[in-house]
């Protein structure tokens, strides 16, 4: 498998339930068809008190987005539809009503898991 997180903002004057609203009823709609895409899954933060002396910090993003695809491969395969301008404006132009697109952040992702006692 082959993971991808994205970082994302809202844009400026956006309230949390819209942004949430808009992504889920429509921007998340044109990812959902990407070949090789086995999941898609989008997690909104919250600020939380951190456990080491409470202090409670805004995390800076509003959104990681997670996508998972069968390999590399099907990851370029995927995007590569955003070689075709129309395509390229039509994500764009639905970015900018919904994120801070100069925040944007894309990583590649290489997870380590511990093994917990019991099994958990």
């Amino acid at each position: 498998m082959f993971t991808v997180f994205a970082l994302f903002r809202k844009r400026e004057g956006m309230s949390m339930e819209a942004f949430i609203d808009y992504y889920e009823n429509h921007h998340a709609r044109l990812g959902t068809g990407m070949p090789g895409l086995v999941r898609y899954t989008r997690h909104y933060l919250r600020a939380a008190p951190y456990p080491v002396g409470r202090v409670v910090a805004e995390p800076g993003y509003d959104a990681i987005t997670e996508m998972v695809f069968t390999d590399e491969a099907a990851y370029e395969k995927a995007f590569s539809s955003l070689d075709n301008p129309k395509i390229f404006a039509l994500v764009v132009a639905d970015e900018e009503r919904l994120f801070d697109r100069d925040a944007s952040r894309l990583a590649f992702v290489e997870s380590h898991s511990s093994e917990l006692p019991g099994g958990g």
